[in-house]
């Protein structure tokens, strides 16, 4: 399987024919993988997660005929994708996540959207801070690979990484699609890349940082 984050290090790193050759690709947040995106981060989806908060933010609310029409093309991207999501950790955003389920239903979506069991976040939450994580939320990458590691024999993970320069010392983006810098008071990503690079020195996940196309070998270093 395949894990990708958003991290702008997927910028010119020439991975999508790693990525979309794995068995199952899981990507973050509707993140987009179409023109120029495409040659770095591949087009191969099997599940794409949804946070509720983009449809408040990115979609406003589902209330206009014109965002609901956005919010399908956008899901329309991912082919076949299952969409993944939860509508129960915080009970304000439980409304509008069936709104779009009932949307994509009533529009007859390739794409169909399926809920995260109540108490899920919660275990996996847990279960993390039983080993010392103490940020306020884990972030949405972090999920993804716990249930990788769960569902899969091999765990490869692409756009995962928490500084703001690569390492050749050049600037990096937050995420790979836009300009944003790393400015979270939410998530601690630098301390979930230490727990990341023990699941490597575990044998667990490997962890790519370099572009694929210069570098054969391009797993991360411990």
């Amino acid at each position: 399987c395949a894990v990708v984050g958003n991290s702008g290090i997927l910028k010119n790193s020439k991975c999508s024919d790693r990525i979309d050759s794995s068995d199952l690709v899981i990507r973050c947040n509707f993140a987009p993988v179409d023109g120029n995106y495409t040659g770095d981060v591949g087009r191969k989806t099997g599940v794409m997660t949804l946070n509720p908060s983009i449809l408040i933010h990115t979609y406003k609310w589902l209330l206009m005929r014109r965002d609901q029409d956005r919010f399908l093309r956008d899901m329309g991207h991912y082919g076949n994708a299952l969409v993944y999501t939860n509508p129960f950790h915080f009970r304000e955003v439980t409304d509008i996540v069936i709104k779009a389920d009932l949307l994509a239903r009533h529009r007859h979506a390739r794409q169909k959207l399926y809920f995260s069991h109540p108490t899920y976040l919660e275990g996996v939450t847990e279960f993390w801070r039983r080993r010392n994580v103490t940020e306020r939320r884990l972030s949405t990458g972090l999920f993804l690979t716990s249930a990788a590691i769960a569902l899969c024999s091999q765990v490869q993970l692409y756009g995962f990484w928490p500084f703001s320069t690569d390492r050749h010392g050049n600037n990096i983006p937050y995420h790979y699609y836009d300009k944003s810098s790393i400015n979270s008071v939410v998530h601690n990503i630098s301390e979930e890349f230490g727990h990341l690079l023990q699941l490597y020195r575990e044998g667990i996940v490997n962890i790519t940082t370099h572009p694929c196309e210069t570098n054969l070998n391009s797993s991360i270093s411990a």
